[in-house]
């Protein structure tokens, strides 16, 4: 049952569908039942109220009620009376959304918790080397990418259009100050379920560092990876790009699927992450006076990786360094088997149970450039994309036809390890100390 802990809520925008109509509602409240008759009939008042002073027609319509970016129930509309119609959530398809979170600078200071060790997929690949089709390029988007996208060119500036229905009264300038203040700043975050967010920058690393690190990760590292995030969103912004909440570019949850994933844990862990947000508001890493490249991994095989040896384009600040650390975390070693037939035919090479394998060569941080398996020679990249593997950091056995892979580390292993950096945390590393680690020569800045 869906409850409003509040009952002081606020209507801010609404969309006429041919079917529906659907109302957003301020972020600033918490949900929780819906079924107590006094919270309810304050919520059908301010709907009621709220319809008759925009004199929207709502007959033969449904009316969705949405918070953020999820639908938490549906009304109908018959006889003159609102009821509750549905708590489940009806397809609507791309509706945009105008989320406003008030993120408050509570200092949690909780310790830290030892980390579950939740597997972390590759993080961000460089945009200009992406060769999936689907990926982000350097190419201008379209125009129907960019729509209703504010494009920050720049760290601190904006772009706000705004219509002064009249500009000779002064309720009408207020009203559209306030407008004006709401939109500064705003970013487009493009979701999965067809679903357009504007949100402030802070808002949306909150989202962010809750989706890509765990939680229970030193405040130190998160704040890291805050920093990291933000600058990987303003690239992608700078270059004219469009933001998703997938690992296409940079993965974003709501407070809704926060509270899904850490359950009791979810008041702790949220303002644990806006801590860590807030501490480092507004700062970007830099290299040469331009947005670095601000990729990261899981976990290394004890040495982060060059980005020339994974996308053929060098950058100073993304050379190899040693990163130890990481050889004490759960996800550093994975040992998997497969059949060797199996394997050989997603190779595409005819079977043979005494098949040659060799490891021809390995590169300074010991991951495998090359390796040659019959009379065919693989990358190593391409050998650990073809079998899903961790890593390119791999020992290969044979036995009784069972393929044996050991893999060291957890990602293409470029920029800051997330394991890396929660354990160099844990030894007394500030996030700056971290950042200056994995990312040589940077400058941070605000």
């Amino acid at each position: 049952m869906i409850k409003l802990i509040s009952v002081m809520i606020m209507i801010t925008n609404h969309i006429i569908k041919e079917d529906c109509v659907i109302l957003y509602f301020d972020y600033s409240f918490e949900i929780g039942s819906f079924g107590k008759n006094q919270e309810k009939k304050s919520i059908l008042n301010q709907i009621y109220e709220y319809l008759k002073n925009t004199k929207i027609n709502i007959d033969g319509k449904k009316i969705l009620l949405m918070l953020g970016s999820t639908l938490v129930a549906t009304l109908i509309y018959t006889g003159g009376m609102i009821r509750l119609d549905s708590l489940e959530s009806p397809s609507v398809s791309n509706i945009q959304t105008v989320e406003k979170v008030e993120i408050a600078n509570t200092d949690t200071n909780h310790e830290y918790i030892e980390e579950q060790q939740k597997e972390v997929e590759d993080k961000k690949e460089v945009v200009e080397e992406k060769s999936d089709e689907n990926s982000s390029t350097n190419s201008k988007p379209s125009k129907g990418q960019l729509a209703n996208q504010t494009i920050n060119k720049k760290p601190n500036s904006t772009s706000v259009k705004v219509e002064v229905v009249d500009k000779n009264e002064e309720t009408a300038n207020k009203h559209e100050e306030v407008k004006t203040e709401e939109k500064e700043n705003l970013i487009t975050v493009y979701r999965s379920n067809g679903i357009i967010l504007e949100l402030q920058m802070e808002e949306y690393i909150v989202g962010v560092v809750a989706a890509e690190m765990p939680a229970s990760f030193n405040i130190e590292a998160l704040k890291a990876q805050a920093v990291i995030a933000r600058t990987y969103a303003l690239k992608k912004i700078s270059r004219g790009e469009v933001l998703t909440d997938t690992v296409s570019t940079q993965s974003y949850i709501d407070v809704f699927q926060m509270k899904e994933k850490w359950g009791n844990d979810y008041a702790k862990y949220y303002n644990k992450i806006v801590n860590a947000v807030n501490s480092t508001k507004g700062e970007y890493l830099i290299y040469d006076g331009e947005y670095i490249e601000a990729v990261y991994h899981s976990t290394s095989n004890g040495y982060t990786e060059a980005a020339v040896n994974v996308w053929g384009k060098s950058y100073p600040y993304l050379k190899s360094v040693e990163s130890s650390w990481d050889k004490s975390v759960n996800s550093y070693l994975k040992i998997t088997n497969k059949e060797l037939e199996t394997v050989l035919n997603i190779l595409g090479i005819s079977y043979d149970e005494n098949i040659p394998i060799n490891i021809i060569k390995r590169n300074d941080s010991g991951r495998v450039s090359q390796l040659k398996i019959g009379e065919k020679i693989f990358s190593g990249i391409e050998f650990r994309n073809l079998l899903g593997l961790r890593s390119t950091d791999f020992d290969i056995e044979i036995n009784n036809d069972v393929m044996t892979i050991i893999t060291r580390g957890y990602g293409h292993g470029v920029g800051m390890s997330q394991y890396g950096a929660n354990e160099m945390a844990k030894k007394g590393y500030n996030y700056q100390g971290i950042i200056n680690h994995y990312y040589n020569g940077v400058k941070l800045s605000k």
